[in-house]
């Protein structure tokens, strides 16, 4: 928290956080996949979708992780197809003031969603 002059008092993250892993399924064909993140009306905040090909499922965390091509340091909604494949995704939250993020994942008939 910091206090200004005024007295406000500002309040936000003082760290990244993070969702889950959301994990993709690989054996789907034709492997169509894409992700849509939707903001709260009102909501500020900067995001970035990340992805790896890493076990997601073991004792150690995942250390292979790229940023999406499109969705990186966004402040508004957004979406990005997904080409290839990948073993994982979810949605890293980089700032926080205000607001809700909601990330969509489309996966050749399946959809997974996770809220921040």
């Amino acid at each position: 928290m910091a206090n200004d002059s005024s007295g406000a008092v500002s309040v936000g993250i003082l760290s990244e956080t993070s969702t889950p892993w959301i994990p993709f399924y690989l054996d789907s064909t034709p492997l169509n996949s894409g992700i849509n993140v939707t903001l709260s009306s009102g909501a500020t905040l900067t995001y970035t979708v990340e992805y790896t090909q890493d076990f997601i499922y073991g004792p150690s965390v995942p250390v292979n992780i790229q940023s999406d091509q499109f969705l990186v340091n966004e402040t508004a909604s957004g979406s990005t197809p997904i080409p290839y494949a990948t073993g994982a995704s979810r949605l890293r939250i980089s700032s926080w003031t205000n607001g809700s993020a909601r990330m969509q994942v489309t996966m050749a008939g399946a959809n997974t969603y996770k809220n921040f």
